[in-house]
């Protein structure tokens, strides 16, 4: 049950992010619920090894090279989908900080 929440939650993150900035365009909530399942397999498979090969940035960044790691991914799911949109790479570095940041809200006001 707690996984069903926490990714209920993410998907509200995903399109109240999406939302707030004007470069983000989600179309439906169905579109951020499938925006949250490519995230959720793509944090699983791919992000592990973009985090080993960028360790060296990562750790000079003291870990804020992630959010570039995850705008990376962002970029990679527009692409993927017709009804997500992303003006520019700056775009979804900002959208990824601010999901982060969103999603941590939710799951503390919740």
């Amino acid at each position: 049950m707690k996984a069903i929440w926490s990714f209920l939650l993410y998907v509200v993150a995903i399109f109240a992010a999406g939302y707030i900035l004007p470069g983000i365009r989600i179309k439906s909530i169905t579109t951020a619920a499938i925006i949250a399942v490519l995230l959720s397999v793509a944090s699983f498979t791919i992000k592990p090894i973009l985090k080993l090969i960028a360790l060296p940035i990562n750790f000079l960044t003291l870990g804020l090279f992630t959010w570039v790691i995850d705008a990376f991914i962002l970029v990679i799911i527009d692409k993927l989908l017709e009804d997500f949109e992303i003006d520019g790479f700056l775009w979804a570095i900002i959208y990824a900080v601010v999901l982060a940041a969103t999603n941590g809200l939710l799951h503390i006001i919740f």
